[in-house]
């Protein structure tokens, strides 16, 4: 059954939500950085896959016979078209982030109200404001630039297509959770290393059934499709991505010269940066100092940690969420960048359903003391962090 309280709740959090988002200056009409999906949606209206940019700039574009293509996957731009064709280029990108954040949280709400007991009548609630104001989801809506929708956009798609995968009984719901992952792997292309684990799973839940696996594979033929003809259509060639030609950031330059643009060296970077980094206290104010390359996960929100603590007995669907998190860390954490101009890491988003998951099925009682100090702790330093990042 609904319970209104909890919606109530859902729009006090995203009002806040709203407000971070809104600052230094309470405007969302202003884009933070080059608007590349708008961009990029806006030369789909017009039947072109370059964008319009200035001669001189280089930053996360491919160039190709004197035109500049968007390094990143396509998902936002389509997306986007709609908006773009009715407000133009400049339409508000963390408009688009707090759209995308809304339909998540409520997504959320949905199923965890559906899918979990808890016991007391403030869990929920605690649930749903840890989740909105107090991880990445919030800091990622707050920059709101390509890099950062694409996290969410993506995100928010794995996320519906985990749920469908778990709660799955049927050809339809296999159907869709090939398909979502399919929509999530249009802006991260490594999600696409997590089909083979969802139709394993789907053989073994319908029983050793091939011809049902099969046909809930079907909306991979399709993805396929999809990227070999946006390869095509601007390389050329169905088959090359051309990203060793990305115009990435002048700050990783020394970097990537160096190792290259993967390297398991990069490894230890993104374990000190994503999961362990915490914010270095100043005498200056505001007496934080937050790494712009990333703070760590359990530092900036704690409560995951009770993963460490409090556990029951791995199941299979246990092991599958941590095989999904292994493969997908896998390529992120070989990746020369840790993320840059961040507050938190904005690839846990990449794994942030397992993780989720893994969280909830531990027994530990959010609205506990110990519970309403970690969700404390983590909403302080995710809306101090995230406001401070956007000065």
């Amino acid at each position: 059954m609904k319970n209104p309280i909890h919606y109530a709740c859902l729009v006090v959090i995203l009002a806040l939500a709203a407000l971070v988002t809104a600052l230094p200056h309470f405007e969302l009409k202003s884009n933070r950085y080059m608007p590349f999906y708008n961009l990029q949606a806006d030369a789909f209206l017009h039947g072109r896959a370059d964008l319009d940019l200035p001669k001189d700039w280089g930053h996360d574009v491919i160039e190709k016979d004197g035109k500049k293509y968007f390094a990143l996957p396509p998902l936002n731009a389509l997306l986007l078209v709609p908006a773009v064709a009715i407000y133009g280029v400049a339409f508000p990108e963390r408009l688009f982030t707090l759209t995308l954040l809304a339909l998540y949280l409520l997504f959320l709400l949905r199923i965890l109200s559906k899918n979990w007991q808890f016991p007391t009548k403030w869990d929920l609630p605690l649930w749903l404001a840890f989740l909105g104001l107090g991880t990445d989801l919030l800091s990622v809506t707050a920059r709101g630039t390509a890099w950062f929708s694409a996290a969410i956009s993506s995100s928010f798609f794995l996320t519906c297509s985990a749920y469908f995968l778990w709660k799955g009984t049927t050809w339809s719901r296999y159907f869709y959770s090939v398909l979502l992952l399919c929509v999530a792997s249009l802006g991260r292309y490594h999600l696409t290393l997590l089909i083979p684990v969802y139709l394993a799973v789907i053989y073994f839940k319908s029983n050793n059934n091939f011809k049902r696996t099969a046909a809930a594979a079907v909306p991979l033929l399709g993805y396929i499709c999809a990227i070999a003809f946006w390869n095509w259509w601007r390389w050329d060639s169905p088959l090359s991505l051309n990203y060793q030609k990305h115009g990435y950031a002048t700050h990783f330059h020394g970097l990537v010269s160096q190792y290259g643009f993967t390297n398991p060296l990069y490894i230890l970077d993104h374990l000190h940066h994503g999961l362990f980094a915490v914010p270095e206290l100043s005498s200056v104010y505001p007496f934080l100092n937050f790494d712009p390359n990333g703070n760590g996960l359990f530092a900036t929100a704690p409560l995951f940690l009770v993963l460490f603590f409090y556990r029951k007995k791995y199941q299979t669907q246990d092991w599958v969420a941590l095989a999904c998190i292994g493969i997908v860390a896998s390529v992120v954490m070989t990746h020369f960048s840790t993320g840059w101009s961040q507050f938190g890491y904005r690839y846990v988003l990449d794994v942030f359903p397992f993780l989720l998951f893994l969280t909830l099925r531990t027994d530990f009682k959010i609205s506990s003391p110990l519970g309403i100090s970690l969700v404390g702790i983590s909403i302080f330093f995710r809306v101090i962090g995230t406001i401070l990042s956007t000065l």
